[in-house]
C-alpha cells in the first residue's frame, strides 16, 4: 500500500511538472502567434501612443499603449514677405550689360551737358542652353618628297574616353548625370536629343556608352575607392532588395540584393554599392576582406563570419533593438511585468537618443567623453533591465 501511495505521488508530481511546462510553450505560442499576426496584418510603424515620450525628451513613468497612426492635422503657416531679396549666390560668374541713354538725350533742356552720378543695377538669372556640335580630331601625316622610300610619319591618335565610340568625354558625363542623378531614362534622353537638336541616337547607343564608361573608366576609381574602404577603422555594412527582371537563371520575381557600405574616415568619406544575386555570406567576406576596426549592422547572422575575426569589434543598431521592446509593448496578451520592463528599456533608449542630439554638432573628443560620462551609467543600467526581462518574456 506504502509503495502504491508513493508510486501515485510521484506520478503526481511528474503530471505537475509537464502541466507547467506545457503552460510555459501554451505561453511561448500565444506571444509568438500574437507577434506573427500583428506582423502580417498590423500596423508596421514603431510609434507609440501619446503617452510614450518623445525620444528627445525625458521620458515619464505613463503607460505606453500601441495604436494605429493617426492622420496629423496639417498646419501652414501665414506667409509674411520679407524686406529684402533672396541673395545671390557667390559662386555665379557676373556678365555685365551696360544700359545707356542715347547722346542727345544727354543734353540737359538748359543746354549744358548732363553728368554721369550713379549706376543702378538689377540682377537676372540666365543660363546657356545645351549645344552640340561636333568635334573634327584632324591627325596630320607627313612623307618624304624625294621618295627615299621613308616610311610615312601619321600624329598618334588621341586618348579617346570610349576608343572607337562617337562619343567625348563632356557628352558622355552629360548622359550619365542625366541618367543617374537626374533620373532621366536614356530612352528619353534619345527622344530630346532628336527633338530639339535633330541628333539621332538610339537608346541602345547610349547604354552601350554607359556601361563602356562603367567597364573602363569607372572600374579601377571603385577597386580604388574600395582598397580605401577597407583601410578604414570604421564601416557601416546593410544590404537590401533589388530586383532585375532578366538575369540569367532567376526569375522576374526572385530576389536579388544591393550591398551598402559607408565608411567614416574623414579624409576619404565615401559610399559603395555592391550588387550580387544573393544574400550569402560569402558576398561578406569578399566586400570585408583585409578589414580590420569596428563593423556596424543590423542582426542579419550572415555577418557573424566577419565579426568573429580577430582585430573586429562588432557594433549593432539601437533602433534595432528598441523594435523588440516596442514589439513587446504593442503585444495584446503581454504581462504587466513584461510591459513595466519594456517601457523602462524604451525610456531608457530614448535618454541615449536625447544625448546624442545635444552632442551631434560636438568635436569627436566632446562626443567621446559625454558618452563616457552619460551614456555609459545608462547602457549599464539598460544591461540590467535586460537581463530581468531575459527572465518573464519568451
Amino acid at each position: 500500500m506504502k509503495k502504491e501511495l508513493e508510486s501515485l505521488q510521484n506520478l503526481a508530481a511528474k503530471q505537475t511538472g509537464t502541466i507547467v511546462e506545457q503552460a510555459k510553450t501554451i505561453r511561448y505560442l500565444e506571444e509568438k502567434i500574437d507577434y506573427l499576426i500583428r506582423q502580417k496584418y498590423g500596423v508596421k510603424s514603431e510609434k507609440l501612443t501619446s503617452n510614450q515620450p518623445s525620444l528627445f525628451d525625458e521620458p515619464t513613468q505613463e503607460e505606453y499603449v500601441a495604436q494605429e497612426d493617426d492622420p496629423q492635422e496639417i498646419v501652414i503657416p501665414v506667409h509674411k514677405r520679407k524686406g529684402k531679396s533672396r541673395s545671390l549666390p557667390d559662386h555665379l560668374p557676373h556678365i555685365r550689360i551696360e544700359h545707356d541713354i542715347d547722346d542727345k538725350d544727354k543734353i540737359c533742356s538748359c543746354g549744358c551737358a548732363m553728368r554721369y552720378f550713379k549706376e543702378i543695377i538689377s540682377h537676372q538669372y540666365d543660363v546657356e542652353p545645351a549645344q552640340f556640335r561636333i568635334i573634327d580630331n584632324v591627325r596630320f601625316a607627313y612623307t618624304c618628297p624625294k621618295g627615299c622610300g621613308a616610311k610615312p610619319i601619321t600624329a598618334p591618335r588621341f586618348n579617346a574616353v570610349l576608343p572607337k565610340a562617337q562619343v567625348t568625354p563632356s557628352l558622355l558625363a552629360t548622359i550619365g548625370v542625366q541618367k543617374f542623378e537626374d533620373g532621366l531614362p536614356l530612352v528619353r534622353q534619345a527622344k530630346i536629343y532628336k527633338q530639339r537638336f535633330n541628333v539621332q541616337f538610339s537608346d541602345t547607343t547610349l547604354s552601350n556608352w554607359m556601361i563602356g564608361a562603367s567597364k573602363l573608366r569607372l572600374s579601377p576609381l571603385v577597386a580604388l575607392m574600395d582598397t580605401y574602404m577597407k583601410q578604414s577603422s570604421y564601416i557601416q555594412a546593410d544590404e537590401t532588395t533589388f530586383q532585375v527582371l532578366n538575369e540569367e537563371k532567376k526569375k522576374a520575381t526572385a530576389k536579388s540584393y544591393l550591398w551598402i557600405r559607408v565608411n567614416k574616415d574623414e579624409t576619404k568619406k565615401m559610399v559603395l554599392l555592391h550588387y550580387s544575386s544573393n544574400r550569402a555570406s560569402s558576398t561578406v567576406t569578399t566586400l570585408l576582406d583585409g578589414f580590420n576596426g569596428y563593423l556596424q549592422t543590423d542582426g542579419y547572422a550572415g555577418y557573424n563570419i566577419k565579426a568573429k575575426e580577430a582585430g573586429v569589434t562588432h557594433l549593432g543598431c539601437w533602433a534595432h533593438g528598441r523594435r523588440r521592446f516596442a514589439d513587446i509593448l504593442k503585444s495584446t496578451i503581454s504581462d504587466k511585468q513584461s510591459q513595466s520592463l519594456s517601457k523602462e528599456i524604451i525610456a531608457l533608449i530614448a535618454k541615449l537618443y536625447k544625448i546624442e542630439k545635444e552632442i551631434k554638432e560636438d568635436p569627436l573628443e566632446i562626443k567621446q567623453q559625454t558618452r563616457e560620462d552619460k551614456s555609459k551609467p545608462i547602457i549599464d543600467e539598460i544591461s540590467t533591465q535586460v537581463k530581468l526581462i531575459s527572465k518573464v518574456v519568451p
